[in-house]
């Protein structure tokens, strides 16, 4: 089972300079296209800077809301967990918002279980 650690996010829009900030250290990055233009990102990364952490990784997608529930996310998600087997990774975290029910329901569907919230933060 992976877990599932839950936070917030910026509330306004971001730049178009924080994907770069996103991408820093990944080891993928997918992103899903559509005409008109990107709907969608994976990230893993490493969970932490310490050998201790080797074998863990972090994820997360975005699906334009538009988008959702047309078997995207599943597909990225799907891609992540590949790239996380290439690498030996055992255990990953999906950090993700406790207001976004939607999100909690799908990585529960798909193995995480929670394991702690960041209260007051976010």
């Amino acid at each position: 089972m992976y877990s599932t650690v839950l936070s917030a996010y910026p509330e306004e829009p971001v730049p178009v300079t924080f994907y770069a900030f996103l991408r820093e250290g990944a080891y993928v990055f997918p992103v899903v296209e559509h005409e008109e233009g990107v709907i969608g990102f994976g990230i893993l990364k490493p969970f932490l800077p310490f050998s201790t952490f080797k074998n863990t990784g972090s994820v997360t997608y975005f699906i334009a809301p538009e988008y959702t529930r047309s078997g995207l996310g599943t597909l990225l998600l799907n891609t992540l967990l590949d790239a996380a087997r290439g690498r030996g990774l055992h255990i990953l975290v999906a950090s993700i918002s406790s207001r976004n029910p939607h999100s909690l329901n799908f990585y529960k569907k798909h193995g995480f279980g929670e394991c702690g919230r960041l209260k007051g933060s976010g």
